[in-house]
Formats: C-alpha cells, sequence, structure tokens
C-alpha cells in the first residue's frame, strides 16, 4: 500500500516563499499538514500500490 511523507525540501522551499507577507495571525496555514494540503510537490509517495 502506497504511504505518504512530507518532502522537506520542497515543504521549506515553499515554506520560504510564503512566510515574507504572511500574516502572524495566520501563521497555523504554515505548518506542515496544511502547506502539503495546497502543495502537490512537497508530498513523496512511496510504495508499489501492488497487491
Amino acid at each position: 500500500m502506497p504511504t505518504a511523507r512530507l518532502n522537506r525540501e520542497a515543504y521549506l522551499r515553499e515554506l520560504l516563499l510564503r512566510i515574507a507577507d504572511h500574516p502572524i495571525n495566520r501563521i497555523e496555514e504554515l505548518l506542515p499538514s496544511n502547506i502539503v494540503a495546497n502543495t502537490p510537490s512537497a508530498v513523496e509517495v512511496s510504495g508499489s500500490g501492488c497487491l
């Protein structure tokens, strides 16, 4: 069964692009789980998916 895992490099790249203009009262939007939901490249899928 395939599993998804955070691509740290992609997450940090996206975080650095967003953080300068991001409002402090919405900081939770920059958590990995929220960025991954909006950035498909921040997720790696491993496993063959075959049974």
